[in-house]
Protein backbone atom coordinates (compact mmCIF):
# COMPACT_ATOMS: atom_id res chain seq x y z
CA UNK A 1 0.00 0.00 0.00
CA UNK A 2 1.63 3.54 -0.91
CA UNK A 3 1.09 6.36 1.15
CA UNK A 4 0.53 9.52 -0.95
CA UNK A 5 0.81 12.44 1.04
CA UNK A 6 1.19 15.22 -1.61
CA UNK A 7 -1.62 17.63 -3.16
CA UNK A 8 -2.93 16.99 -6.58
CA UNK A 9 -2.82 19.69 -9.02
CA UNK A 10 -6.67 19.86 -9.11
CA UNK A 11 -6.58 20.46 -5.22
CA UNK A 12 -3.83 23.26 -5.51
CA UNK A 13 -6.27 24.81 -8.26
CA UNK A 14 -9.39 24.99 -6.53
CA UNK A 15 -7.56 26.48 -3.26
CA UNK A 16 -6.11 29.03 -5.74
CA UNK A 17 -9.46 29.90 -7.32
CA UNK A 18 -11.14 30.37 -4.33
CA UNK A 19 -8.55 32.86 -3.33
CA UNK A 20 -8.58 34.75 -6.16
CA UNK A 21 -12.49 34.94 -6.11
CA UNK A 22 -11.93 36.20 -2.13
CA UNK A 23 -9.38 38.97 -3.06
CA UNK A 24 -11.25 40.15 -6.43
CA UNK A 25 -14.35 40.68 -3.65
CA UNK A 26 -12.30 42.23 -0.77
CA UNK A 27 -10.35 44.63 -2.95
CA UNK A 28 -13.27 46.92 -3.92
CA UNK A 29 -14.43 46.98 -0.55
CA UNK A 30 -11.11 47.75 0.90
CA UNK A 31 -10.53 50.65 -1.69
CA UNK A 32 -14.02 51.99 -0.74
CA UNK A 33 -13.12 51.78 2.95
CA UNK A 34 -9.58 54.07 2.56
CA UNK A 35 -11.43 56.35 0.51
CA UNK A 36 -14.15 56.76 2.96
CA UNK A 37 -11.44 57.29 5.62
CA UNK A 38 -10.04 59.90 3.40
CA UNK A 39 -13.20 61.68 3.21
CA UNK A 40 -13.80 61.54 6.78
CA UNK A 41 -10.76 63.11 7.37
CA UNK A 42 -11.66 66.03 4.63
CA UNK A 43 -14.87 66.33 6.76
CA UNK A 44 -12.55 66.50 10.41
CA UNK A 45 -10.56 68.66 8.79
CA UNK A 46 -12.67 71.16 7.42
CA UNK A 47 -15.06 71.53 10.38
CA UNK A 48 -12.30 72.35 12.73
CA UNK A 49 -11.34 74.98 10.15
CA UNK A 50 -15.67 76.20 9.99
CA UNK A 51 -14.98 75.99 13.89
CA UNK A 52 -12.31 78.38 13.96
CA UNK A 53 -13.48 81.05 11.37
CA UNK A 54 -16.81 81.28 13.79
CA UNK A 55 -14.65 81.93 16.57
CA UNK A 56 -13.01 84.27 14.50
CA UNK A 57 -16.13 85.70 13.40
CA UNK A 58 -17.17 86.54 16.79
CA UNK A 59 -14.52 88.32 17.66
CA UNK A 60 -14.19 90.16 14.47
CA UNK A 61 -17.67 90.34 12.69
CA UNK A 62 -16.19 88.79 9.67
CA UNK A 63 -15.17 85.57 8.21
CA UNK A 64 -11.12 85.41 7.13
CA UNK A 65 -9.10 84.26 4.08
CA UNK A 66 -6.13 84.75 5.96
CA UNK A 67 -5.15 81.05 7.68
CA UNK A 68 -2.88 83.10 9.90
CA UNK A 69 -5.40 84.93 11.29
CA UNK A 70 -7.35 81.66 12.69
CA UNK A 71 -6.94 80.03 15.99
CA UNK A 72 -5.81 76.99 14.48
CA UNK A 73 -2.93 75.19 13.93
CA UNK A 74 -2.48 72.46 10.93
CA UNK A 75 0.47 71.80 9.53
CA UNK A 76 1.25 72.54 5.28
CA UNK A 77 2.11 74.78 2.72
CA UNK A 78 -0.15 77.94 2.77
CA UNK A 79 -0.50 79.63 -0.55
CA UNK A 80 -3.06 82.97 -0.28
CA UNK A 81 -6.17 81.22 0.78
CA UNK A 82 -5.17 78.00 0.41
CA UNK A 83 -3.23 75.46 2.95
CA UNK A 84 -1.73 72.30 1.02
CA UNK A 85 -1.67 69.14 3.61
CA UNK A 86 1.85 66.72 3.11
CA UNK A 87 -0.68 63.81 2.84
CA UNK A 88 -2.69 64.83 -0.35
CA UNK A 89 -5.45 67.12 0.88
CA UNK A 90 -6.15 70.66 0.07
CA UNK A 91 -8.17 73.72 1.87
CA UNK A 92 -9.42 76.39 0.62
CA UNK A 93 -10.73 79.17 2.23
CA UNK A 94 -13.51 81.38 0.27
CA UNK A 95 -15.38 84.13 0.92
CA UNK A 96 -17.36 86.09 -1.92
CA UNK A 97 -19.47 89.13 -0.46
CA UNK A 98 -21.50 88.95 -3.94
CA UNK A 99 -22.79 84.83 -3.62
CA UNK A 100 -22.03 84.75 0.81
CA UNK A 101 -24.09 80.63 0.16
CA UNK A 102 -20.59 79.48 -1.53
CA UNK A 103 -18.74 80.86 1.42
CA UNK A 104 -16.98 78.10 3.24
CA UNK A 105 -14.12 75.54 3.15
CA UNK A 106 -13.56 74.11 -0.19
CA UNK A 107 -11.69 70.26 0.49
CA UNK A 108 -10.04 67.93 -1.97
CA UNK A 109 -7.55 65.03 -1.88
CA UNK A 110 -5.34 64.54 -4.48
CA UNK A 111 -5.78 60.80 -3.75
CA UNK A 112 -9.76 61.27 -4.26
CA UNK A 113 -9.84 62.25 -8.09
CA UNK A 114 -13.34 63.65 -8.84
CA UNK A 115 -14.49 64.83 -5.70
CA UNK A 116 -14.76 67.94 -3.38
CA UNK A 117 -15.98 68.80 -0.29
CA UNK A 118 -17.53 72.00 1.13
CA UNK A 119 -18.52 72.78 4.52
CA UNK A 120 -20.32 76.23 4.75
CA UNK A 121 -20.47 78.49 7.09
CA UNK A 122 -23.91 80.46 8.54
CA UNK A 123 -25.07 83.04 6.18
CA UNK A 124 -28.63 84.21 6.15
CA UNK A 125 -30.09 84.12 2.74
CA UNK A 126 -32.73 86.76 1.16
CA UNK A 127 -35.27 84.58 0.95
CA UNK A 128 -35.37 84.54 5.08
CA UNK A 129 -33.39 80.90 5.01
CA UNK A 130 -30.44 80.26 7.42
CA UNK A 131 -27.90 77.79 6.41
CA UNK A 132 -25.61 76.71 9.32
CA UNK A 133 -22.65 74.06 8.21
CA UNK A 134 -24.44 73.57 5.54
CA UNK A 135 -22.08 70.21 3.76
CA UNK A 136 -22.10 69.09 0.41
CA UNK A 137 -19.93 66.51 -1.62
CA UNK A 138 -19.69 66.86 -5.17
CA UNK A 139 -18.50 64.01 -7.32
CA UNK A 140 -17.83 63.80 -10.68
CA UNK A 141 -20.75 62.29 -12.94
CA UNK A 142 -17.82 60.05 -14.60
CA UNK A 143 -16.08 58.86 -11.36
CA UNK A 144 -18.13 55.84 -10.40
CA UNK A 145 -15.66 55.75 -7.08
CA UNK A 146 -16.06 59.55 -6.25
CA UNK A 147 -20.09 59.16 -6.49
CA UNK A 148 -20.14 55.92 -4.25
CA UNK A 149 -17.87 57.65 -1.48
CA UNK A 150 -20.35 60.63 -1.25
CA UNK A 151 -23.26 58.49 -1.19
CA UNK A 152 -21.73 56.45 1.42
CA UNK A 153 -20.43 59.73 3.30
CA UNK A 154 -23.86 61.39 3.07
CA UNK A 155 -25.87 58.51 3.59
CA UNK A 156 -28.82 59.20 0.68
CA UNK A 157 -28.38 57.84 -2.95
CA UNK A 158 -30.61 61.16 -3.64
CA UNK A 159 -28.23 63.59 -6.05
CA UNK A 160 -28.94 67.08 -7.11
CA UNK A 161 -27.04 67.52 -11.03
CA UNK A 162 -24.88 70.35 -10.69
CA UNK A 163 -23.42 70.65 -14.32
CA UNK A 164 -20.88 68.31 -14.26
CA UNK A 165 -21.05 66.98 -10.71
CA UNK A 166 -23.78 64.99 -8.74
CA UNK A 167 -24.45 66.92 -5.50
CA UNK A 168 -25.07 65.20 -1.96
CA UNK A 169 -26.05 67.48 0.44
CA UNK A 170 -25.86 66.35 3.95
Amino acid sequence: MINNRAFTLIELLVVVLIIGILAAVALPQYKTAVGKARLTQLLTLSKSVKDAQEVYFLANSRYTNDWAELPLSLQGTTTGAVLRGNEGWTLELRLSSDAPEINGIYATDSRLPGLLLIVGYQYASPDGGYWNNRRSCYAVKTNSDANILCQRVANTKHALNSGQHWRYDF
